[in-house]
């Protein structure tokens, strides 16, 4: 269980820019901002999430920020834009000393950043953030319409009459967090990088030497010999303007092979790889 967030009261205000045309009619598109799901006449407490987990905050947290009346009911939380579901120890009601609101909180990752790109296949990844692993979320009341919740819906499985699986699909994920590559770059004497978010900017592994191995163990997989053929998906991008040939290996067989020019991001797979169990 992570620590009670503490909550800090953010009033959002609107301001109108009234632009005025003579003789001439500008028409405009609508444009994302990705605020348009903040509403002007509510105030929103905003706190800080720095770990994946679940978060709790309690009767005093609530009363702290002067919602210790507020109907539990009413509360609604909100990331990035989207509404998060909060689990409340009663249903609807005034809380009392001993009730809380939890929810699952997440880290801040690389979602936000794809819109840094000029285009979305220029980043390596969006899991870690060019910034800050830390999430803001904003808690705020409101008392009209229906504000998602946690639901106990029951697990009766006493007329489960259903024979057990043999094996099922794992998919194991590594994004590397060992260093941060700049991106694009043209060698005027020395080398210039792009003030523009570049191909291949972001988190990634050590740099590979020519002629150097870099290894990934995985010794917990627990290969089922009823499973199917495993698949394999390696993201590699260069950080110098030469040329290299990039092997990928599994367990000393040769997966997938090929060219890497210059700060071009490859993508290397191979979808029918026989795993011994």
């Amino acid at each position: 269980m992570n620590p009670a967030p503490k909550l800090i009261c953010k009033c959002m205000k609107k301001f109108l820019l009234v632009l005025t045309a003579v003789i001439t009619y500008f028409f405009c598109n609508a444009q994302v901002y990705n605020n348009e799901w903040i509403d002007y006449s509510k105030t929103y407490y905003k706190f800080s999430v720095g770990a994946t987990g679940l978060y709790r905050i309690t009767a005093p947290a609530l009363s702290s920020a002067g919602l210790n009346n507020t109907p539990v009911q009413y509360f609604q939380l909100w990331h990035n834009g989207q509404e998060v579901p909060l689990y409340t120890t009663i249903a609807a009601g005034v809380p009392g000393p001993a009730d809380f609101i939890e929810f699952f909180g997440e880290i801040n990752d690389g979602s936000q950043d794809t819109k840094l790109y000029k285009f979305d296949s220029l980043q390596m990844n969006d899991k870690w953030s060019l910034y800050t692993d830390t999430s803001a979320y904003y808690l705020t009341v409101n008392t009209s319409g229906f504000n998602k919740r946690y639901t106990d819906p029951g697990n009766n499985i006493a007329a489960n009459i259903l024979p057990p699986e043999t094996f099922f699909i794992h998919t194991l994920s590594k994004y590397y967090k060992e260093q941060q590559q700049v991106g694009f770059g043209v060698n005027l004497g020395e080398v210039i990088h792009s003030s523009t978010y570049e191909t291949g900017e972001g988190w990634g592994s050590y740099s590979i030497d020519p002629g150097v191995l870099y290894a990934s163990k995985n010794n917990n997989l627990f290969v089922s010999p009823a499973g199917q053929g495993a698949a394999l998906n390696v993201r590699v991008t260069g950080t110098s303007a030469y040329a290299r040939n990039v092997t990928v290996r599994m367990n000393g067989n040769t997966i997938a092979s090929g060219n890497v020019s210059g700060y071009n991001i490859v993508n290397f797979k191979n979808n029918a790889i026989q795993l011994a169990a």
